[in-house]
């Protein structure tokens, strides 16, 4: 998906629609995500300048984060992986 192909335009236009309804804010919304939008979605935030300006455009001010779980770490088990 780096190349410009009907594929890649299906996914951006899916992904815009998405962005403009709100169906990317929560974490639900983007647990089950395809692959395809999520790349689509951190290339729009790897040019952050623009990422902000759309997003205030098209959403009224309003930031879309990625919603990430947490990572929990038992500090014990790495003690014990180590040695």
């Amino acid at each position: 998906m780096t190349q410009e192909r009907p594929e890649l335009n299906y996914y951006i236009k899916d992904y815009c629609k998405r962005m403009s309804k709100g169906k990317m804010r929560t974490y639900d919304q983007q647990e089950n995500l395809p692959w395809q939008l999520e790349w689509v979605w951190h290339v729009h935030r790897l040019h952050s300048l623009a990422y902000l300006n759309d997003c205030n455009k098209q959403l009224s001010d309003e930031l879309v984060d990625k919603k990430c779980p947490k990572l929990i770490i038992d500090c014990d088990k790495q003690d014990k992986l180590k040695k």
